[in-house]
């Protein structure tokens, strides 16, 4: 991957070929799936579609045996395989198989913290499926993945196994079942035991276990108006904007490595737009934006007209817009959007709009009713 990176692409297509050797000499599930993944990766940064659906295909035995914290990736990458193929359906389809993989291996986790990060790291995942449904026309549902995804994380910190209850032993027990199949997975790979009885019986309690997960943010979700009003229901895209007056606009981001994807809710409709500002990129600028803010006489600053111009300008918010709802995302949430300004008419985001920002989308339609 190294030497790929390097644009060395004889060197790294001698290193692959070798790697897949010893993996096959080796006859470990485990190295025969690393190289594979190694493989496709880097098909997938080389635009090289059909290659990263042959890789993934040939290994698909082994992904089947494997845990969740391989099968993310592989359904990750097959995805925008997909999408490069024309295959926007079958891209989605994938995106969803990655987004259960990702949120199965969270929920071991037993800080809340923790999960919250895993998911950070893996947002360009939402990210892909909320683009591959945004092609096909279905702005709606892309809202959804990417407004569900954050209600998802603050629910689960809200049910927290910090204290006694039924609720909390519930969740530890499951965090301790989805981290043991990870655990017995990999136990299997490197000592190669052949037990695969007591693997199909794990996976079996595994299922059980993810079902009562499930009912369990379902009931509480649906019960506790506390956690409802921290996006604990599902997100329905006509619900928000139900919840929407005629001159509010609903501005939700998702930050993911390569871009940031965002979603213009009003009453009438939702739109998707895209900036191409990197995630590390857009860290560096909120910080110097926080850092020359606390300044005086700051506000004149080039970063805060970028921002405005990445975040704002791009979104094409209605000309009736008076209030702006802002869900932020990421380091977003550490963006003072209130002093962006605009390049085109030198106004502050605070002198066009009545600014506020919400935890989700879901959280508002609580808070209105």
């Amino acid at each position: 991957e190294l030497e790929d990176r390097a644009v060395r692409r004889q060197a790294s297509d001698a290193h692959l070929a070798e790697a897949t050797r010893l993996a096959k000499a080796a006859g470990a599930r485990i190295a025969r799936l690393s190289a594979a993944l190694g493989t496709a990766r880097i098909a997938d940064r080389r635009g090289d579609a059909r290659r990263v659906v042959t890789v993934l295909d040939a290994a698909a035995p082994d992904l089947a045996a494997g845990g969740y914290d391989t099968q993310w990736e592989a359904y990750a990458l097959r995805a925008r395989a997909m999408n490069r193929l024309g295959r926007v359906e079958d891209a989605v389809a994938d995106g969803r198989k990655a987004i259960a993989a990702v949120e199965r291996v969270r929920v071991s986790y037993g800080s809340g913290l923790l999960r919250t990060s895993y998911i950070a790291d893996r947002s360009r995942v939402y990210a892909d499926l909320a683009a591959f449904l945004g092609k096909l026309g279905r702005t709606d549902e892309a809202f959804e993945v990417s407004d569900g995804a954050r209600g998802r994380a603050l629910l689960e910190r809200s049910l927290a196994p910090t204290g006694s209850g039924t609720r909390a032993a519930a969740l530890v027990e499951i965090g301790a079942l989805v981290a043991q199949i990870e655990r017995f997975t990999r136990s299997y790979d490197l000592a190669d035991l052949q037990v695969r009885a007591a693997v199909a019986e794990l996976y079996e309690r595994l299922g059980r276990a993810r079902g009562a997960y499930e009912q369990i943010l379902a009931r509480e979700g649906g019960s506790d108006p506390g956690a409802a009003l921290i996006g604990g229901l599902p997100t329905r895209a006509a619900d928000v904007r139900s919840a929407l007056g005629k001159d509010e606009a609903l501005l939700e981001y998702l930050v993911a490595p390569d871009g940031v994807v965002g979603f213009v809710v009003t009453r009438d409709r939702v739109t998707v737009f895209h900036s191409p500002v990197s995630a590390e990129n857009l860290r560096s600028r909120v910080r110097l934006a926080r850092e020359l803010l606390s300044r005086s006489g700051a506000g004149d600053e080039p970063v805060l007209r970028s921002l405005h111009a990445a975040l704002i300008a791009r979104a094409g918010l209605p000309p009736t817009t008076r209030r702006l709802i802002v869900v932020p995302h990421d380091v977003l949430a550490y963006l003072p959007f209130a002093a962006l300004r605009d390049e085109r008419t030198g106004r502050y985001l605070v002198e066009s709009y009545s600014v506020v920002h919400a935890p989700s989308a879901m959280a508002l339609t609580e808070l209105r009713a």
